[in-house]
């Protein structure tokens, strides 16, 4: 019978691992969370022990080495739930397998005094993480009831564990509740953050404890003695409590297996909603309209690389807007055809799927300037689903930006399925409508003037360089981050094998505005002979304030780093914009309900402290005040705008509802709710601290950053 489960053990192991599947373990690795590969490599290690040490020494060794690995297996694949975004049921696995691995220990009969001694010191620093954890703040009494029970219960039998262990003075039993209170701990912390959406410093505390966790656990594997065997029957040792708790921990354990497996690539929290399901839960209440994209493949596209062939359609779009129908051509490329692929860097290694679509010919959507390439935002990481649409609506009276993507939220229907509420706006690109820097550029008068100059579309990011080749694709600035050509494009700019006369034009142009940022220096330009110029004789001074303020008013950090566009036309200067990419605004580590410590940071000058770019251009007094006096003319519109999202959350509700509980789980519906209203809420405060902040003096204001 040991054999037989070990065997079937052995077996569920693999089919776990090979239903985790290349996409899963390449997202995990995309995250580029470092930690990841040390859980993947712990994991190997404790379950090799663990099968070898169950191979040599049999007997008991069987069920108690199967416990084991089992459950270690059992909280990597938790783990990878958690960071695939199926928290809650990644909760229940990492219950599943704490159980597992504690019933291997086997130490628990009848309290007294002292072990509950030593249940309370576990229990009562576990209750104050809870009570000082949002999670108190409001999840319903049951959830409270279950989170107290739950901690309740385990303190007792580690306290249990804990009691024995300094009676029999065993090293390795000590070793092993030491490892599991560990696990305790991180399970815990674990919870906490499924319920209330804690920062990412207490992901980071919960990972360091289950890692030193597992290692610990490495450590007993080599000496483990499990109780001797016992000439009792069946029977009696059932009886004695002994057998019925590794009987407990087999059922948790196959349990766990059973829900990893059963589950579709980890989506327990992701049950499909037909399209026929869809419309009947929204009814008549459909208020924005419905995107409807069914694919050659029957399937999502793999990556961000190709377009898949597929047919394209926008209805319900309101009154006096065309609805646009494109069917499926035989292949894509052929006349009148439309294909999609994922978008996006991080975001596409997430369940919910960016999606970049482009039409063979130019479409108008919505009624806006009309194209070919279009993109749909899934806004995963964000529940309020606000922060691109606030920042695009806000950024449409920063008429410096001269471009603004224009956004419109859509339900999607892919390949008959529902998935979910997206954010439907123009790709940014070089088009007429959009930066229309193309056109003035001519590929043909490339090399037949002397001091030709070109326009361009550039993105500075931290990881331009991995965006082609550099020295091709992409280039470095020296103090600042890299920069990816995004227009012309490398077959685009009349390139020979030996020059490549638009690029260098490029290199010399940003790079030379950066120098002068960062010096304070002029700067001079081998096509602008005999001259030097200023950094404002290079960038436009207006599209920089106008840039500033907004990444500012939204405090996006990820501005001072990543989707930095730059644009200039053949006869201007480098113009900051278009904005792009503010899931992660408004501190955007999503911890609700509002509270002080938002407007702690509401209250915070992030740009102008973190940034590069921003910091160095403010210690210009005549930026600074040119970013005062706009402010001022501005600072209204965030008042409108905040005003506007009251009435707009009646337009999406019945859409995001669905969404946020299919992506989301049963927590989905009380995290959306409390971010549309976080959103509003950011916005008031941030309005007045910024106000006081650009009223001061120059001098006054530098001492805040």
């Amino acid at each position: 019978m040991k054999k037989v489960l070990f065997v079937v053990h052995c077996l569920l192991m693999a089919l776990s691992l090979c239903f985790l599947g290349f996409e899963s373990f390449y997202s995990i690795i995309r995250l580029e969370t470092h930690y990841m590969w040390g859980a993947l490599a712990t994991m190997l290690v404790v379950c090799g022990i663990c099968l070898f040490y169950v191979i040599k020494y049999k007997k008991d060794k069987w069920l108690s080495g199967t416990l084991l690995s089992g459950g270690v297996l059992l909280f990597l694949l938790a783990d990878m739930l958690v960071y695939l975004g199926v928290s809650v049921w990644a909760m229940i696995i990492m219950t599943l397998a704490c159980g597992a691995i504690f019933t291997y220990l086997c130490f628990v009969s009848k309290f007294n005094c002292v072990d509950l001694v030593y249940g309370s010191i576990i229990f009562v620093p576990m209750l104050f993480l809870m009570i000082f954890a949002p999670i108190f703040g409001f999840v319903n009494i049951g959830i409270k009831f279950l989170v107290i029970l739950y901690v309740l219960i385990w303190s007792l039998l580690l306290g249990k564990a804990i009691s024995n262990c300094i009676h029999t003075r065993k090293y390795v039993q000590i070793m092993s509740v030491v490892a599991v209170v560990l696990l305790f701990v991180a399970n815990v912390v674990l919870l906490c953050h499924t319920f209330s959406m804690v920062s990412h410093k207490v992901e980071s505390i919960y990972c360091i404890i289950l890692f030193i966790g597992l290692m610990v656990l490495v450590s007993t594997c080599f000496k483990f003695e499990f109780e001797p065997a016992s000439s009792e029957g069946f029977f009696s040792r059932l009886k004695s409590g002994r057998w019925s708790l590794v009987a407990i921990g087999m059922i948790m354990l196959l349990v766990g297996y059973g829900a990893v497996i059963t589950i579709d690539t980890f989506n327990l929290a992701n049950p499909k909603v037909s399209k026929a399901q869809f419309l009947s839960l929204v009814g008549d209440d459909l208020n924005i309209p419905l995107v409807e994209i069914n694919t050659a493949t029957g399937m999502l596209p793999p990556t961000k690389e190709e377009y898949v062939n597929a047919s394209f359609s926008i209805t319900n779009c309101g009154e006096g807007i065309e609805d646009v129908v494109v069917e499926m051509t035989e292949n894509y490329d052929d006349e009148n055809c439309v294909g999609i692929k994922l978008r996006g860097n991080s975001t596409k290694v997430l369940r919910k799927k960016p999606i970049r679509i482009k039409f063979d010919k130019k479409k108008s959507l919505m009624d806006l300037e009309a194209n070919k390439s279009w993109v749909l935002l899934a806004d995963y990481y964000d529940q309020s689903y606000l922060r691109n649409f606030t920042a695009f609506t806000l950024a449409d009276s920063f008429d410096n930006l001269e471009f603004t993507p224009t956004p419109h939220h859509v339900a999607l229907i892919m390949n008959g399925n529902f998935q979910g509420l997206y954010l439907l706006c123009e790709q940014v690109d070089e088009k007429e409508g959009r930066t229309g820097v193309d056109e003035d550029y001519d590929e043909d008068l490339v090399g037949t003037e002397a001091n030709q100059e070109y326009p361009f579309l550039v993105e500075m990011d931290k990881e331009a360089y991995k965006e082609g080749t550099t020295g091709v694709d992409n280039f470095y600035v020296e103090g600042f981050e890299p920069v990816e050509i995004k227009f012309p494009e490398n077959d685009e700019r009349g390139r020979t094998e030996t020059t490549d006369e638009v690029f260098d034009y490029i290199n010399e142009y940003v790079n030379a505005a950066f120098k002068a940022l960062r010096t304070g220096e002029k700067v001079t330009l081998s096509f602008r002979p005999g001259q030097e110029f200023g950094l404002w004789d290079l960038v436009e001074i207006e599209s920089a304030v106008d840039y500033y303020l907004m990444t500012e008013i939204m405090n996006n950090p990820d501005s001072s780093y990543k989707s930095i566009y730059l644009s200039k036309a053949i006869d201007g200067k480098m113009k900051f914009g278009p904005i792009w990419d503010f899931d992660f605004s408004m501190a955007g580590d999503y911890i609700v309900p509002y509270n002080k410590s938002h407007i702690e940071t509401a209250n915070s000058l992030t740009l102008a402290n973190i940034s590069k770019i921003f910091n160095k251009m403010l210690q210009d007094k005549n930026f600074y005040d040119a970013v005062a006096l706009r402010y001022d003319q501005l600072k209204s519109t965030l008042i409108d705008v905040s005003n506007y999202l009251k009435d707009y959350k009646a337009i999406i509700d019945n859409v995001a509802l669905i969404d946020t509980r299919m992506w989301h789980g049963r927590t989905g519906e009380m995290q959306y709710d409390m971010q549309y209203d976080y959103v509003r809420l950011y916005l008031l405060d941030r309005y007045v601290f910024l106000d006081k902040s650009f009223d001061l003096p120059h001098s006054e204001f530098l001492k805040l950053i």
